[in-house]
């Protein structure tokens, strides 16, 4: 197991080399493969999805952007943080069952490049002032890679 070493130095060198072509193709197919399961059957089913749905539909409505309400109650066990992002895009799109899950769809992928981000660790082009605690923050670092 000596060379074990090497076998990662050479997996993280293809990754962070020259490969922008083999991020910006991963993310495409991620893209393609979420947003279109969005406009795809079946419909808002799940009871969660659907009660996510009707509280932003409820705040599109009826402009209370502050209160989150499920058939009149007051529904205030999450934040509403979600609920509001849906409600944008409803007032973008449309409220279609679809324009409900583009955000989670979005987080997702914004989720999965935060992972790699993280697994591949600080950038060597990082200034030395930057805590390694920081470097998914820091602006040099993110663009170091071809971000």
């Amino acid at each position: 197991m000596a060379n074990s070493g090497s076998v990662v130095r050479d997996a993280e060198d293809f990754i962070t080399g020259k490969s922008w072509r083999v991020y910006l193709t991963v993310l495409l197919v991620a893209g393609a493969i979420y947003l279109g399961c969005i406009v795809s059957p079946p419909s808002l089913m799940d009871d969660v999805d659907a009660v996510q749905a009707q509280i932003a539909r409820n705040m599109l409505t009826s402009g209370d952007w502050v209160t989150a309400r499920l058939d009149g109650v007051a529904y205030l066990e999450k934040a509403p943080l979600v609920y509001w992002i849906i409600a944008i895009f409803y007032k973008i799109f449309g409220v279609y069952d679809w324009a409900a899950r583009i955000p989670i769809a979005l987080s997702v992928m914004a989720l999965a490049w935060l992972t790699l981000r993280l697994a591949l660790g600080p950038s060597a082009n990082a200034p030395a002032s930057t805590p390694d605690s920081a470097w998914p923050l820091a602006s040099e670092s993110s663009c170091s890679r071809g971000f």
